[in-house]
């Protein structure tokens, strides 16, 4: 039954709440939904009506990201409740974008103050004054039936997800970071979407909110797997405007989502733990380390964890966790190339509202917490530099840890395991040879190092 809905759904409909009795203020009236919830809304509605208005699809939830909050919207009824505070309105949807007439029972409507909770801000509404045009919606793929294996590259359940799906895995590919950073509308946001595999089946699991701060989950399911699929590839691309099965020629969209490549939570995990596991185990036996002891000290220099908390903790990066988690090489890189036209329009015109768009997009490409306040524009070279040197950092962070994922502990015939100092010198696939202090060597490397050093990501 769902799936012959989801079949059906049309689109081309416009959504609007009724306020009346604002504790803000704001005059009584039809204001219209947010663009990603009004889509949202025509979809759900489009399934309602499909189904022939099956009871079991009349009432669903839809979050707004603009507020903060969820709203049960029964299109039954046509009203929507705030879950948090408990506050119902009349909802309405025209296909003209015209809003709605008054409704009848707007004199009896709940008038319950919207509560707000710590770290969220009540939105202002926008007044529909214009008509919009109707949007053709294209009936969604058809779900393909997949038996590919479950893998650990896939990554980890998210951390956010219930104690149910935490025993499970992410079904094949399909687990995705998207990202929405606007500065010109103070957006700064994230959305996850997870297949999650259990032995009842598999599952839905979403995740969205400001970057930095917890968000809301929501969790769909148990279904088939074709089922789950299908309601991924909607969801993936609702949220970007690109198919999932595209998603190797990604083409960001103005409004949307795009894709933020991530090191997998499992393997980060691995390799923020390997050498530390190693060093505190307290029932094996641990070889002597082999090296030399100032190499040995610049093999440590290399792969201390602390030396890059305190160079994040001096870029006001969270030392313990990223915004959104680790990003991968591919994803650093993309931030330089978006530092490097920023630079180049520093360079040229310097126009602000340009330089707004691209460090709007250098944000979505590399996840900043700002908080509820909005980020800074980068306009002058010296915040480019500043930006240039976390990435040098990142990249630092990301190469030591990929190498600590490769080390292979080794027993001897006593079950001796081989010292972590030892491990990360073999990952950096080097000799090292110590430099006397007259030796002609030491002072050409002495002086490049003072000559360059403190001069930014590429000594400009």
């Amino acid at each position: 039954e769902y799936l012959a809905a989801a079949g059906k759904s049309g689109g081309g409909g416009s959504w609007f709440y009724f306020l009346k009795n604002d504790p803000l203020g704001k005059p009584d009236g039809w204001y219209s939904y947010d663009e990603d919830n009004s889509t949202e809304t025509e979809e759900l509605y489009g399934e309602y009506e499909a189904s022939n208005k099956a009871a079991r699809l009349s009432t669903r939830l839809v979050h707004s990201e603009t507020s903060g909050f969820t709203y049960r919207v029964d299109l039954q009824a046509m009203t929507q409740t705030n879950t948090q505070s408990g506050t119902s309105r009349p909802i309405g949807r025209t296909t003209t974008g015209h809003a709605p007439p008054a409704p009848q029972s707007q004199a009896k409507a709940k008038a319950t103050p919207q509560l707000t909770t710590p770290g969220t801000v009540q939105s202002t509404p926008r007044k529909t004054v214009t008509k919009k045009a109707p949007t053709k919606k294209s009936a969604p793929a058809a779900a393909r039936s997949l038996s590919a294996p479950m893998s650990a590259a896939a990554g980890a359940v998210d951390s956010a997800a219930s104690s149910s799906l935490q025993g499970g895995s992410v079904y094949a590919e399909y687990n995705v970071m998207l990202n929405q950073t606007n500065l010109a509308s103070n957006n700064n946001k994230f959305y996850k979407i997870q297949l999650v595999e259990t032995n009842r089946g598999v599952h839905l699991f979403t995740k969205w909110g400001r970057v930095g701060e917890a968000g809301a989950t929501q969790e769909m399911g148990p279904m088939d797997s074709e089922r789950a699929v299908k309601e991924f590839e909607k969801k993936f691309k609702a949220k970007t405007a690109n198919k999932w099965e595209d998603r190797g020629d990604f083409l960001p969209k103005a409004g949307k989502y795009k894709m933020v490549e991530m090191e997998e939570d499992e393997d980060a995990a691995k390799a923020m733990s390997s050498c530390a596991s190693a060093a505190s185990s307290s029932t094996r036996k641990i070889l002597p380390c082999s090296l030399e002891s100032k190499t040995k000290a610049l093999v440590d220099l290399i792969f201390n964890e602390d030396m890059f908390k305190t160079a994040m903790s001096a870029m006001n990066l969270d030392p313990n966790k990223l915004p959104l988690g680790a990003l991968s090489a591919t994803q650093i890189q993309r931030g330089i190339v978006a530092l490097e036209e920023i630079e180049e329009e520093i360079d040229g015109a310097a126009n602000p509202r340009t330089l707004m768009e691209l460090t709007s997009n250098f944000y979505t490409i590399i996840p900043h917490a700002f908080g509820r306040s909005r980020g800074p524009v980068l306009n002058t070279k010296k915040s480019v530099a500043e930006k240039y040197d976390m990435l040098n950092t990142l990249t630092d962070i990301e190469a030591a840890q990929t190498m600590q994922r490769k080390n292979q502990q080794t027993e001897d015939g006593d079950g001796a395991i081989e010292h972590p100092s030892d491990l990360n010198y073999q990952q950096l696939a080097t000799d090292l040879t110590l430099v006397n202090e007259d030796d002609a060597d030491h002072t050409i490397i002495e002086t490049y190092l003072n000559s360059t050093k403190c001069t930014g990501y590429r000594g400009g």
